[in-house]
């Protein structure tokens, strides 16, 4: 759904394609808005195991692609970027995508919001000292900045520095968390994607909180750090080593993560833009339209 929806909104705005977004609109009133169809404003059943529960399904709103080799990165899309495209919607047609629509999808995202900051399944997710706290952050943010709490917003984003970078990520780049999985690199790669949007919602949404493009301790971990250490791997110099990997590696991701690098350090546009179109796929990716790049700038 959020796929779909991310595809037909980006037609109807770049495209004025008048049917796609009737169809992306249908999509989300199916699911955010009537009442026979609309889910639940919570996850805390996602990824259950009977009689012992789950503290960490919030994960399931993030990028859909199995970090195990399933699914295309590009085409995947956390709710972050799913509320992303229904402002796309909003400027592209207003008229499938009304005042009424949006109410009620601030109402959905106003529950969802306050499920993730108060129950306690979602606090599991925030409390992981990984990918999945990562996420957390992103969704949180991104959510609450939907529906204007700045508050929230600002929360997070003061808090990353010392909860994502400082305790998650090595002065020599690497997430060991990751590592010690056995899909590491896929997992690695994942996380990054949660960081990085991260980031540049913080940059955007909570100007006065650290620069998580900028920022680094005093003993050297950094964001940028994680990303140059995954640099020779996602340029295929290198093999990966730092752990195992049991499925296949979908390298589309790095196609993501590095055109989102690229636009967070713009003094490294051109090399970090470099990795992101040497991936698979790349010439048609849909992160060229999503995440553009300056106008006369390659």
């Amino acid at each position: 759904m959020a796929g779909a929806v991310n595809a037909l909104a980006a037609s109807a705005f770049f495209l004025n394609n008048s049917a796609h977004a009737s169809r992306a609109a249908l999509l989300l009133r199916t699911w955010f808005v009537d009442a026979d169809t609309r889910m639940r404003p919570s996850a805390r059943f996602a990824q259950v195991i009977p009689g012992v529960g789950h503290g960490q399904g919030l994960i399931d709103f993030s990028d859909g692609a199995d970090p195990g080799g399933g699914g295309n990165y590009d085409t995947s899309i956390s709710l972050a970027h799913l509320l992303d495209s229904v402002r796309l919607l909003e400027w592209a047609a207003p008229a499938a995508w009304a005042a009424p629509d949006r109410a009620a999808l601030d109402a959905w995202v106003r529950e969802w919001h306050g499920w993730i900051l108060t129950d306690s399944a979602a606090q599991a997710s925030a409390a992981a000292k990984n990918n999945i706290g990562d996420w957390y952050d992103s969704l949180a943010a991104s959510a609450a900045y939907f529906v204007g709490n700045q508050s929230t917003v600002q929360a997070v984003c003061d808090a990353a520095p010392a909860r994502r970078i400082a305790e998650q990520v090595t002065a020599d780049g690497s997430l060991p968390a990751e590592d010690a999985r056995t899909k590491s690199e896929s997992y690695h790669a994942f996380a990054m994607v949660a960081l990085l949007d991260l980031a540049w919602l913080c940059r955007t949404a909570a100007p006065t909180a650290p620069d998580l493009f900028e920022y680094e301790t005093a003993d050297g971990r950094s964001l940028r750090g994680v990303v140059e250490w995954m640099l020779p791997l996602a340029s295929g110099r290198l093999p990966w080593t730092a752990g195992a990997q049991v499925r296949p590696f979908d390298p589309t991701v790095f196609s993501k993560v590095y055109r989102t690098a690229a636009l967070g350090w713009p003094h490294s546009r051109r090399r970090f833009g470099a990795v992101a179109a040497r991936q698979p796929g790349a010439r048609a990716s849909r992160q060229n339209l999503l995440r553009p790049f300056p106008t006369g700038v390659r």
